[in-house]
């Protein structure tokens, strides 16, 4: 991004003075990706977005657009711009709220673009690699907090009398596959550092992460028991962000299939 773009937003957004959105997923039945054409200084917008992550109170989306004559392109579109509308305001099943835009003729100065014009579809993904991989990590450390739940009831139960061999099994279990599931994204992270190609690496972790926390938590649940069902216990509240990363940033069945295309038909990664 230019020194002015940063300068105008990149400091009040680390301050949290305002928030941005991402738009990325194009309506199901568009005809068109969005696109923008050049006007002089300026570009003008048009299209529609149809899940931009944290759209519902975002002050600018960094929206993925077809310029012209340059092919994908990243443009800043502040949301109180003549043009700009949101179609519709929706929560998700964790939690977290969403919205689909329309741009209609929107005016934007040239100097949003962010990075260079037709380099835009390889930034969004990058965004989307980084987004699965803060996922990833973000679930096993989901899995490390329902161990220690888990080791506080046994310790709880052992202390009343009962018996908890089977239990204690389970639990072992809990703990091999977070175990793997840490070293896993470890390793892609080392990789990342490196600068080396781990497209599909990120998608391996993301896969092993979130599909290990979907089984811990099921586990887990079954173990506490019903109290785990109520609303206000963290379980519950584990169960639905976890059944959201599963779909977030690419559904696991589709994942598994890019990484079978990598390694059979690109020749990429190493797994």
């Amino acid at each position: 991004a230019s020194a002015e773009l940063k300068e105008a937003f990149l400091g009040r957004y680390l301050s949290g003075e305002i928030t941005g959105g991402f738009g990325f997923t194009e309506p199901s039945d568009a005809t068109r990706h969005t696109w923008a054409t050049s006007d002089g200084e300026d570009l003008i917008v048009n299209g529609a977005k149809s899940y931009v992550t944290g759209g519902s109170d975002a002050d600018f989306v960094n929206t993925l657009v077809e310029l012209d004559d340059s092919g994908p392109a990243m443009i800043l579109i502040e949301t109180n711009r003549p043009g700009v509308s949101i179609d519709r305001r929706f929560g998700s099943l964790d939690g977290s709220h969403h919205a689909s835009f329309v741009f209609t003729d929107v005016r934007v100065p040239r100097m949003h673009l962010i990075g260079a014009a037709g380099a835009g579809l390889s930034r969004a993904l990058e965004q989307v690699n980084s987004v699965r991989m803060a996922i990833a990590a973000d679930c096993v450390g989901l899995c490390g907090f329902m161990c220690d739940l888990i080791a506080t009831h046994i310790k709880k139960s052992e202390d009343k009398g009962r018996n908890s061999d089977a239990i204690r099994i389970q639990f072992g279990r809990m703990r091999a596959r977070t175990f793997a599931a840490r070293s896993t994204i470890y390793r892609t992270a080392r990789l990342i550092d490196a600068g080396e190609n781990s497209v599909n690496e990120v998608m391996a972790s993301k896969i092993l992460a979130t599909e290990t926390a979907a089984d811990l938590v099921d586990s887990a649940i079954q173990i506490v028991g019903g109290e785990a069902l109520v609303e206000s216990h963290p379980l519950a509240t584990i169960f639905r962000r976890v059944r959201a990363t599963r779909l977030a940033e690419g559904p696991t069945d589709l994942l598994h299939s890019n990484i079978s295309r990598g390694y059979l038909d690109l020749d990429v990664g190493r797994i």
